[in-house]
């Protein structure tokens, strides 16, 4: 009845699109049963041009839509769905579009136009009702009663095969016909068509695992070790083949093994197959404090071989070392007295270096004194060494004073001498008049050394020195000063007075005194020196020589140059005038000086008092009073 039924649908196609609807509708509900209710595992198990596109489920056989080279375009997915052709479908039978994402709102592209209830449908769209269309025939109309059974298929014309009898059962009673049908967990095919589960690994064989889980009964990768192949193990748990179960499976040093994989340790001791330490790296080194050879790749990265140790440093210095037994691999200082370790303390004798526990590991070196001390030469003398960073230092030979000689160790001066310090071995009872009578006993300019005592060359002596000034001896002008007689009729017309080498008479200096005299307030300039004791100088007699620098002439018979001695206490001596008149202006002349008065005195003057204002330079030197 399936036949004729196909064959006059056929010919019902040819003849009018109303009585082909009609025909077509009652043979496809008449066929479809048979194909709706089959169980299938794999293609085997549907009929002549269908394949099993959801297994285990009724209604599993699709009609297959062949590809470009004759094949049946099926596909099985993750999700649990197959394709057949561009279309997919779910567990549920409904058809699913590819490419639009699974909501079964699309359908496949169409190779022609489709009427669904008069209306024009486009290939690749929805009818309206959320039903997906397959490819038809061009302009073939059809009844929306038997739309949900057309859209089953891809290609009407081949809906239901031409070779498929009417009453023929699905082949192997739509179950499995070989094992190859079956899944892992129910690998074995019986003969009443069921998949059943494995009794041993050869029921396993040619699956995608060969191993049959004795509990389970499903085909496993694996049940023990052997069935991983040379660098897998059998993780028991889960029938899986790993890379390594326990650290034993992983033959390397500083390895260890996790979630199945043979890991590197890393910063971290590997007690099983490393003699050191794992590095950073995972590779092995020696810890610190090791050997450097205990491990083949030397130390850990930090540490530095020294003294045959993983040291903390470098470990260099002399008195240093990285091999104490209280502290291997820490370079340490060696304790006091101990042998050097690293090259050896510089200095010989007294001064050679030792290890003595320094913190830095550097050698300790004696500071005291080191060599002999003794006599150079005759004249010099060699004083003992001092011990610095291991060598004696001499010092270098120190001559003896002037007229000292050495003997042992020391320097010494002759008899007759006294040691003058710098000055060397002086016969002070001589003529030195530096040291005349004494070591520190100096005679003055004006005077000579005679038998140890200071003699007057020029000027009579008293106070203790000469009356006789030069000035060259000092750029002090005292004991001169503008100090003025007590009967001056007014102050001094002096301002300053000085030692200078602008002018002189004798040697390279002389006495100079400003002089600005305005006849107002001003009347006379004076010079005076002050002795240090008082002296009767009636009947001295001695000269000085003077200079006026100035721009107008001291030639009026007023003009006067005084000589004046009188007492500190302000008693009148001496008052007479060597000169008067027309005084020499712009040369130097000598001015006579005579005492007669008896009266100790200690100040003596000489002053100019010109008959008018006159400013300009008063020169004095070479001032010599000589003694009865």
């Amino acid at each position: 009845m399936h036949a004729s039924c196909f064959s006059k649908f056929h010919r019902s196609f040819v003849l009018a699109a109303a009585l082909f609807t009609v025909a077509f509708a009652g043979c496809l509900h008449s066929v479809s049963p048979n194909v709706d209710t089959m169980i299938c595992q794999s293609d085997n198990n549907c009929p002549s041009g269908y394949v099993c596109a959801i297994k285990g489920q009724p209604g599993g056989c699709r009609k297959s839509v062949s590809g470009a080279d004759g094949s049946a375009d099926v596909t099985d997915r993750s999700d649990g769905t197959s394709t057949v052709g561009d279309v997919a479908w779910r567990l549920d039978g409904k058809p699913v579009d590819l490419a639009s994402g699974g909501d079964g709102s699309v359908v496949p592209e169409a190779a022609a136009d489709i009427l669904i209830g008069g209306q024009d449908v486009p290939p690749g769209q929805s009818d309206g009702a959320g039903t997906i269309l397959p490819e038809v025939q061009p302009d073939v109309p059809f009844l929306p009663e038997v739309r949900d059974s057309v859209v089953e298929s891809r290609d009407v014309a081949a809906d239901v095969p031409a070779d498929l009898p009417v009453d023929q059962p699905p082949p192997c009673n739509g179950g499995c016909c070989t094992s190859a049908d079956c899944p892992l967990t129910t690998p074995v095919c019986n003969n009443a068509n069921q998949c059943t589960k494995c009794g041993s690994d050869n029921d396993c064989s040619g699956r995608s695992a060969t191993a049959c889980n004795a509990t389970t009964g499903a085909c496993v990768q694996c049940t023990k070790n052997g069935q991983c192949g040379t660098t897998g193990v059998c993780d028991t748990s889960t029938n899986k083949c790993v890379g390594c179960t326990q650290r034993s499976d992983c033959p390397g040093a500083c390895q260890t093994c996790s979630a199945g994989s043979c890991v590197a340790v890393k910063g971290a001791d590997d007690t099983t197959k490393c003699a050191g330490t794992c590095d950073s790296n995972g590779e092995c080194k020696a810890r610190a404090g090791q050997k450097c050879d205990a491990v083949v790749a030397g130390c850990i990265s930090g540490t530095t071989c020294a003294d045959g140790y993983c040291c903390n440093r470098a470990c260099t210095g002399t008195c240093e070392a990285c091999d104490l037994a209280t502290s291997t691999g820490t370079c340490s200082v060696l304790p006091a007295n101990a042998a050097a370790r690293h090259g050896s303390c510089a200095g010989s004798g007294t001064c050679a270096g030792t290890c003595q526990g320094k913190a830095d590991g550097t050698c300790t070196f004696p500071t005291g004194s080191c060599g002999t001390a003794g006599c150079a030469t005759t004249t010099s003398s060699q004083a003992a060494g001092m011990c610095n960073a291991g060598t004696c230092n001499m010092p270098p030979p120190v001559s003896c004073k002037t007229g000292a000689t050495c003997s042992g160790s020391t320097c010494s001066c002759p008899q007759g001498t006294t040691d003058c310090g710098t000055s060397g071995c002086i016969n002070t009872s001589g003529s030195d008049a530096n040291h005349c009578g004494s070591c520190t006993n100096v005679c003055a300019s004006n005077q000579h050394c005679s038998s140890g005592g200071c003699a007057c060359t020029t000027g009579a002596p008293a106070c203790g020195g000469c009356l006789a000034w030069d000035f060259e001896s000092s750029s002090n002008p005292a004991p001169w000063n503008l100090e003025m007689t007590p009967e001056s009729p007014g102050p001094n017309g002096a301002t300053n007075i000085a030692v200078t080498q602008s002018k002189y008479n004798g040697g390279s200096h002389a006495l100079i005194v400003p002089v600005q005299i305005d006849y107002s307030t001003t009347f006379a300039v004076e010079a005076t020196v002050s002795l240090s004791c008082k002296v009767n100088l009636s009947g001295y007699t001695g000269s000085a020589y003077m200079y006026f620098q100035g721009s107008y002439p001291l030639s009026d018979f007023g003009n006067q140059l005084i000589l004046d001695t009188w007492t500190s206490s302000g008693t009148k001596a001496e008052h007479n005038v060597p000169f008067f008149g027309n005084i020499p202006i712009n040369a130097w002349f000598q001015v006579p000086l005579a005492f007669t008065n008896p009266t100790p005195v200690d100040r003596i003057g000489i002053s100019l008092s010109p008959a008018s204002n006159w400013t300009g330079t008063m020169y004095i030197d070479d001032v010599v009073i000589n003694g009865l």
